[in-house]
């Protein structure tokens, strides 16, 4: 981390789980041990998923982090969806700010590519699970 130093103590910002938190050395799926380790995030009030999701108010602004590892990590947290869905729609409905902001790696929005068959246009996986809970939620 020192070539991070005076940057990442002086520049806000959220860390987000992604792909490449859930490869082992060897490149094979792995527990995100040493992102879990590496960060001390917002309690989220659910020790089995501690800082696998989280959020803050910054300003006028309520970001929610979410995992969006879902079929990456199932070997290892077969419910991380659930409970995850479930705690976004209640941080959401809870806060009061004025914006709503959802911070997350795999976009609800799958694009189709040329000489890529079964990827559709519209909304990925996550997106058709979560999407409901953002409308629901008033995200912006």
């Amino acid at each position: 981390m020192r070539s991070m130093k005076g940057i990442m103590d002086t520049i806000p910002g959220a860390v987000v789980m992604g792909n490449h938190e859930d490869y082992s050395l060897d490149w094979k799926m792995a527990k995100p041990d040493r992102y879990l380790a590496h960060f001390h995030l917002p309690n989220n009030g659910d020790a089995d998923y501690k800082d696998h999701f989280y959020s803050f108010d910054w300003g006028d602004v309520h970001f929610t982090v979410l995992d969006t590892q879902l079929n990456e990590l199932k070997e290892w947290y077969p419910d991380l969806f659930e409970r995850e869905k479930k705690w976004a729609a209640d941080d959401l409905a809870r806060t009061d700010k004025k914006w709503k902001v959802v911070l997350m790696h795999k976009d609800p929005l799958q694009y189709a590519f040329a000489g890529r068959e079964g990827r559709e246009e519209g909304f990925s996986p996550e997106g058709q699970e979560f999407m409901p809970v953002f409308d629901a939620s008033h995200v912006d």
